[in-house]
C-alpha cells in the first residue's frame, strides 16, 4: 500500500435508491424516476467549472468513485458520459481505479448484461451493497432483493468480466446471531470470486427510521459482547482466506484495497461532485492546512445552482485541525501513521502532537514500532474511543 501525496480521487455522488432503507443517513432520494439527463448533464457541467480551478488544474485523478444512493439505477451511458468528462477535464491514470457501488435488486432479470454494460462503460471495480444473505435480515434493513438474488448479481459481475468485486456485510443488525453472522460470512468467501469484503457494525443514526424503531422499542440493539464476538469472527475467517485487515472494517487481497478509500484515510485530495457530495484539497491558495466542503444536498437545488455556486459549506482549516484529521483518519488503517511525517509536517514531536500515546501504549491499545503508530488488535476492537482519545 505504497503512498502517493499526489492521488486525486473524484467522487460522484448518484443520489436516488428504490427505497430508503432504514438505518441510512445517506443523502439519498427514493423514487423511481428521476432526472438522470438533467443530474448527468449538471455533474459534467460542475466538473467542467472544477477542473479549471488551479488546485485541479493538471492533475490526473488515480480513482474515481461513484457512489449513492444507487449508482447502479443509472444508464452505463450515462456512467460513460461522466467518465469521458473526467478524461476530457482532468485526465484518468493509465491504472485508474473506477469503483461503482450497486443493489443487486437494481438489477433484475438482466445482470450479466447490465453489468457487462457497466464494465464496457469504463467500470472496473465494482462494490455490491449485499448486507446479508439472510432474507429475514434483509427485511429488517429494508433492502429489495434477496439473499439468493445477491448470489446471483456476484456471480454475474464475475460472468461480466470484473476481476475486482466487493461485497457489503452488515452486522449486530437485530435478531442476528452469531451463527447467522458466521453464515454469512462464510457464503460471501464461499464464492472465490471477492477480493475485497466491507464488513461495519449497525449503527443507530439520529433522524433514521430505525432509531425511531429502536426507541419506541419496536427492536432492540445487539448486546456489545455479541457484536464484539461477531467482529472477532470476521477478522479470523477472513485471515484465514487471505483477506488481509488494511482497515477497520475492510478486508482486501493483497494489492486489491480500495485505493480511492485509502485517499480518504491517508488525507489525500478528492474532488467532489453531485448533490451533497463533498471534496477536500490541500492545495487551496492561503490555505496550507486544507480547505473542505460539501455541496447542496437537494438534488433540484443543486441542479439550478450555476456554476460556483454548488456549495453549502465551506471551511479552511487551521493546524490543529489537520492534525486532528490526520490522526483520526490515518489510525484507521493497519499501516498506521509515520511519526516522522508528523513532526515533519506539523513541525511538532510526537509527544508533543500526540501527549496520551505513550499511555494508550502502556495501555495495550497502540503500537510505537519501526517508527510508526498504529492501533493494536486490542485497541481495534475500540477502535473509536482511542483514536477520539489520541486526537483530542
Amino acid at each position: 500500500m505504497a503512498q502517493n501525496e499526489d492521488s486525486l480521487g473524484v467522487y460522484v455522488h448518484l443520489p436516488w435508491c428504490v427505497t430508503k432503507c432504514p438505518y441510512c443517513d445517506f443523502n439519498s432520494y427514493a423514487s423511481t424516476e428521476f432526472p438522470e439527463q438533467r443530474y448527468t448533464d449538471s455533474l459534467l457541467s460542475e466538473l467542467a467549472w472544477s477542473a479549471e480551478q488551479v488546485q485541479w488544474r493538471g492533475r490526473k485523478a488515480t480513482s474515481v468513485f461513484f457512489g449513492g444512493g444507487t449508482p447502479s439505477l443509472f444508464g452505463a451511458g450515462s456512467l460513460a458520459a461522466v467518465l469521458d468528462a473526467i478524461d476530457q477535464h482532468l485526465g484518468l491514470a493509465d491504472d485508474c481505479e473506477i469503483t461503482a457501488e450497486a443493489n443487486p435488486g437494481t438489477l433484475e432479470g438482466a445482470a450479466v448484461e447490465k453489468l457487462s454494460a457497466m464494465r464496457e462503460a469504463g467500470i472496473n471495480r465494482i462494490s455490491f451493497g449485499v448486507q446479508s444473505f439472510d432474507d429475514r435480515l434483509l427485511d429488517t434493513l429494508g433492502r429489495v432483493h434477496s439473499g439468493a438474488e445477491a448470489l446471483t448479481a456476484l456471480r454475474a459481475a464475475h460472468e461480466a468480466g470484473f476481476e475486482r468485486i466487493s461485497c457489503d456485510l452488515i452486522f449486530a443488525v437485530p435478531g442476528q446471531t452469531l451463527d447467522g453472522w458466521q453464515r454469512d460470512i462464510e457464503q460471501a468467501l464461499s464464492l472465490g470470486i471477492l477480493d475485497h469484503l466491507s464488513t461495519y457494525g449497525l449503527t443507530f443514526e439520529p433522524g433514521t427510521a430505525m432509531t425511531g424503531m429502536l426507541k419506541a422499542g419496536m427492536i432492540e440493539r445487539a448486546d456489545e459482547e455479541l457484536e464484539l464476538a461477531m467482529y472477532r469472527a470476521i477478522r479470523s475467517a477472513t485471515a484465514d482466506a487471505g483477506l488481509q485487515h488494511y482497515e477497520i472494517s475492510n478486508f482486501a487481497r493483497p494489492g486489491r484495497e480500495s485505493r480511492h478509500n485509502l485517499g480518504y484515510w491517508r488525507r489525500h485530495d478528492w474532488l467532489g461532485l453531485g448533490a451533497g457530495a463533498h471534496g477536500f484539497t490541500s492545495r487551496s491558495p492561503g490555505a496550507p492546512w486544507g480547505e473542505r466542503w460539501a455541496n447542496i444536498r437537494l438534488p433540484e437545488i443543486w441542479m439550478s445552482a450555476g456554476n460556483g455556486h454548488r456549495r453549502h459549506f465551506e471551511e479552511t482549516l487551521d493546524r490543529g485541525q489537520a492534525l486532528a484529521e490526520t490522526l483520526l483518519m490515518g489510525l484507521r488503517v493497519s499501516e498506521g501513521i509515520a511519526v516522522a511525517d508528523i513532526e515533519q509536517r506539523f513541525s511538532m514531536d510526537a509527544d508533543q502532537a500526540m501527549p496520551r500515546l505513550a499511555r494508550l501504549v502502556d495501555d495495550g491499545l497502540m503500537l510505537r514500532e519501526r517508527g510508526r503508530v498504529s492501533l493494536s488488535p486490542r485497541g481495534l476492537e475500540l477502535a473509536d474511543s482511542v483514536i477520539a482519545e489520541l486526537a483530542s
